[in-house]
């Protein structure tokens, strides 16, 4: 909705169910959305993935965006990794990126920082609603990963923010009236 909101609604594509090779290994994602102007055919990577798991671990669930955002050469810029416990009636919420970490055996000769895997955001919903649940919000996703742009904030266009209210009753409400 919020993308719609900034009149984009047409610039991203769902690619679920396209299954992307990696060095080794091949994987489908539960949903990846990209850019169709910029990212036209099929084998292009999503910037945005999405991970979701009910009965995956969340060993699991970390290592699959690891595949995401290492075997893309940088392509995907971002993870979502979404893990509901039913029995804790507990949503976690994480976005995972690729950050460039400081080597701590960087000299002057041989300068240098990493590329590693960051946890940028975790976000936990516990059921009962309504009831302060949401450890932190807002959760944000990053504009300019996702489109691959700036925003252009004379159009309305942003970084998408959920307050902790969405967060409670647009999303969790959601998952929870299947369960």
């Amino acid at each position: 909705m919020k993308i719609v909101a900034m009149g984009l609604d047409d610039a991203l594509l769902n690619v679920g169910g396209t299954s992307f090779k990696g060095n080794h290994s091949s994987k489908e994602a539960y949903c990846g959305l990209k850019l169709g102007c910029f990212r036209p055919y099929i084998d292009d990577w999503p910037t945005l993935v999405f991970e979701c798991g009910v009965s995956k671990s969340e060993i699991r669930l970390r290592a699959d965006a690891s595949w995401w955002l290492q075997n893309s050469q940088e392509e995907v810029k971002i993870v979502l990794v979404v893990k509901v416990s039913e029995e804790d009636r507990k949503i976690e919420l994480e976005q995972w990126e690729m950050d460039t970490g400081t080597d701590p055996h960087a000299t002057r000769a041989r300068p240098g920082g990493s590329r590693r895997l960051t946890r940028a955001q975790k976000v936990t919903i516990v059921a009962p609603l309504g009831s302060g649940a949401v450890a932190t919000a807002p959760f944000s996703l990053n504009f300019n990963k996702i489109f691959l742009r700036d925003p252009e904030p004379a159009k309305g266009e942003k970084d998408i923010v959920f307050s902790k209210e969405e967060l409670e009753e647009r999303f969790a409400e959601h998952v929870w009236k299947f369960y």
